[in-house]
């Protein structure tokens, strides 16, 4: 075995490693106090009536044109039983089930609850993932009616959970904005 003097090459290697060693347990001992859960708002203003808006969120035709799932859509009624229109109105206890380009993964968005402004449903994004609460309301706004989507869930990444909550906004958010930039073009345009 080489010695060891300070100002050796294995010297300088042993204080890098302990040093390293220790910079990743402050980074596990802070991310055990961080939160692993998330929230993402996102929102967007719409030239149209609330009934027009509200019309199109609830509609199980339209949830599949403006819903936007990377790599993946949303399966209504209508895809699932090949162009036949089967219950167009979203309803508490509806199910539908995500496919992705990948067979292997499935997820599930389950309706909670329907209402003249707001529609509630969860996500399990994927098989033994965490559910994903979610609500959209619409209101009345100056410009026109603005439509919120706020997303709450807990990350079951391990022990990295709570770094990647950290992130959760900036990556989540951006599928959401697609969503409501597909809702508003497609409220728009009918």
């Amino acid at each position: 075995m080489p010695e060891v003097r300070p100002g050796s090459f294995y010297y300088q290697l042993r204080m890098v490693m302990r040093y390293l060693a220790i910079a990743i347990l402050v980074v596990f001992v802070i991310g055990l106090f961080l939160p692993s859960t998330y929230k993402v708002t996102r929102s967007v203003i719409i030239d149209s009536t609330l009934d027009d808006v509200m019309d199109v969120i609830h509609s199980e035709q339209a949830l599949q044109k403006w819903m936007y799932v990377k790599e993946g859509r949303v399966v209504t009624g209508e895809a699932a039983l090949g162009g036949l229109l089967v219950g167009n109105e979203l309803k508490s206890g509806l199910a539908f089930d995500i496919s992705y380009d990948d067979p292997n993964k499935v997820g599930t968005l389950h309706v909670l609850s329907v209402s003249g402004s707001s529609l509630h449903f969860e996500v399990v994004p994927r098989q033994n993932a965490a559910v994903v609460d979610n609500l959209i309301q619409a209101s009345q706004v100056d410009d026109g009616i603005q439509v919120v989507w706020t997303v709450n869930g807990e990350l079951n990444a391990g022990l990295f959970s709570s770094y990647i909550a950290m992130f959760a906004n900036r990556v989540a958010g951006r599928n959401f904005e697609i969503s409501l930039k597909n809702l508003k073009n497609l409220v728009e345009q009918s």
